[in-house]
């Protein structure tokens, strides 16, 4: 047995830093190493939530190539939204993918087009200084073509941002399932997502917990490793005991992890 001690590599040293347990470092070292500029990030950033562009295509049920046109544009069109850290290429932050997850939505169950989005959105950074509106605790309805976004104001009340309110034409509004999964904070803005419900162990991302990587609330353990375990001890039972966590978590976790797992149409 070789006992030389050796010099660890960043990849080794950073999760245990974080205080992550070596299962959950491994699973953060594949986001490092897919996105080595993440190093480069400061602490300030790493608390808003960072995903690669395919982690983000997975929690949007997207693909990767429509998330990165929203969020960066391409050589051909303008992006949707403007970046959190635009000067970070490829990387996403919490409030980017809450965006791209209302875009999705928006495009598959509403097919509004693109340049429809973008112009709501740049209408409501342009006159009402409001960034990311569908980061947002919002309200969005159809006019005609035209979609129409409404965030709250100081007092919780809902206002127009992104045009003027057109009564000519019938109004429809959209029900987004998204806000009901959507924690917010003092200000409006989303502060957690529940991608996977249930009555113990939900599956959520926390931009300041994490990474905002999926974790099982009040665990804080990443959901992926949860399920990993299972095809690695062989059972539901032996990854709950390994973790010592309730048998029910890593049901839950398991469930996210096949849940997620597909590639979005």
């Amino acid at each position: 047995r070789n006992t030389q001690s050796r010099k660890c590599s960043w990849r080794e040293a950073w999760p245990a830093a974080q205080g992550l347990r070596s299962d959950e470092g491994f699973v953060v070292s594949q986001v490092l190493k897919r996105s080595p500029q993440v190093v480069a990030l400061s602490e300030t950033a790493l608390n808003k939530g960072i995903y690669t562009p395919a982690e983000a295509a997975r929690l949007c049920r997207a693909r990767t190539d429509a998330v990165t046109r929203w969020v960066f544009g391409d050589a051909r069109t303008e992006p949707v939204v403007e970046a959190e850290l635009a000067h970070q290429r490829r990387i996403i932050t919490f409030a980017d993918l809450v965006q791209a997850m209302a875009i999705r939505y928006l495009r598959t169950y509403y097919e509004v087009p693109l340049p429809t989005i973008r112009e709501a959105i740049k209408i409501a950074r342009r006159d009402y200084q409001v960034d990311r509106p569908l980061a947002y605790k919002h309200e969005i309805s159809i006019f005609d073509r035209e979609i129409f976004i409404k965030v709250p104001t100081l007092d919780g009340q809902l206002t127009g941002v992104s045009g003027a309110d057109r009564h000519q034409h019938p109004i429809r509004q959209i029900v987004e399932p998204l806000m009901r999964h959507v924690s917010f904070d003092d200000n409006w803005l989303a502060s957690m997502v529940t991608l996977h419900p249930h009555a113990d162990y939900p599956v959520v991302i926390d931009p300041t917990r994490r990474m905002g990587q999926p974790i099982i609330q009040g665990l804080n353990i990443l959901a992926d490793v949860l399920a990993m375990s299972v095809k690695a001890e062989g059972s539901y039972q032996a990854a709950a005991d390994v973790h010592d966590v309730d048998i029910d978590a890593v049901y839950s976790a398991f469930d996210f992890y096949q849940s997620y797992s597909g590639t979005a149409k």
